[in-house]
């Protein structure tokens, strides 16, 4: 195309569908610059890789760009791009629930996010469902921005889906399916609850649901302590159980390794295996040499000894053979 064409992805002025504002002043670019990726409907994955976004600028409240495409695998959706179909595109940001905000007018502002994707999309920017995710990278579900938004104390439906009119923005009594009601804790035959209990009830199970995550934690960690212990002792033991099997002779020493890998992967089968190996045979036990506990060696008694004794006791002892024989 001979003009490239300029994609809004925030407009702070603009509220998003699910009710909130997102400052654009707050958006961190450092990180996504490095790597700015454009992608089709934030599908997170090489696939769906567009290319990548140029001419990143932020002024008058609002942060754009223009796409630089580098794909075959949707040369449709590029041409829709060139010819206008396609107008629109999506943030996917990383945030932290501590920077939202409500104005002097009750307006959910988000004043802090990280930007980690740009998506083109089939709608404009704002009016479609940003794409949130959690701080370890995980995109949130639906329902979980919605019960996130509700926690603020004020409920936040997708005003595109939203039939009830926009200008009655409080709703005294809020009327949920009965597995819902149950989930948050109301007796099985609520059918309607006021506005703050609702809020209390979500705020209790998001308080529950965040204890409960701080436990599995705590589990895991505890579990991962077990499991470096218990490894340890098994390095320590196999360590031990190979150093003896040399040091009685059973294998030589540059097999060790061989046998410490061994007793890593099968231990009732490395310790079988160095069991069924003799020990080295001691073939000076019994002499006894000059200067020792025994009497001096003589050649009577040199004669008595079997030929490997004889072999033994002449290389440990060479001066007195000498003397002996010479």
């Amino acid at each position: 195309m001979s003009e490239k064409r300029r994609f809004v992805f925030n407009d702070e002025s603009v509220k998003n569908s699910y009710g909130f504002y997102i400052l654009t002043s707050g958006i961190d670019i450092r990180r996504f610059s490095q790597n700015p990726v454009c992608l089709a409907d934030h599908w997170n994955w090489t696939g769906s890789v567009l290319g990548i976004w140029e001419d990143i600028q932020a002024g008058s409240g609002t942060l754009s760009g223009t796409p630089k495409f580098d794909t075959k695998s949707y040369e449709e959706l590029v041409r829709q791009v060139e010819s206008g179909t396609l107008k629109g595109c999506s943030m996917g940001i990383l945030f932290d629930e501590a920077d939202f905000t409500k104005n002097e007018n009750g307006d959910l502002i988000l004043t802090k996010c990280e930007l980690m994707e740009v998506s083109i999309v089939a709608v404009p920017s704002n009016a479609n469902s940003i794409a949130l995710y959690h701080q370890n990278g995980n995109r949130m579900s639906e329902g979980e921005i919605k019960t996130l938004c509700l926690s603020f104390g004020k409920s936040q439906e997708p005003e595109i889906n939203n039939p009830i009119n926009n200008n009655d923005s409080t709703m005294k009594k809020i009327q949920l399916s009965l597995m819902a009601f149950a989930a948050l804790g109301f007796a099985q035959t609520t059918q309607t609850v006021e506005e703050p209990e609702l809020d209390k009830a979500i705020l209790t199970l998001k308080n529950e649901n965040d204890k409960n995550a701080l436990e599995l934690e705590k589990v895991k960690r505890e579990l991962q302590a077990y499991q470096d212990a218990d490894k340890l002792k098994k390095t320590q033991e196999i360590e031990t159980m190979v150093t003896l099997a040399v040091q009685e002779g059973r294998i030589t020493a540059d097999k060790k390794q061989t046998f410490i890998d061994l007793a890593a992967q099968n231990l009732e089968l490395a310790k079988a295996t160095l069991e069924s190996f003799p020990k080295k045979v001691d073939l000076s036990a019994g002499v006894k040499t000059p200067g020792g506990n025994g009497e001096p060696m003589t050649e009577e008694k040199f004669q008595t000894l079997s030929e490997d004794q004889r072999w033994t006791w002449k290389n440990e002892n060479p001066e007195e053979y000498k003397k002996l024989f010479a």
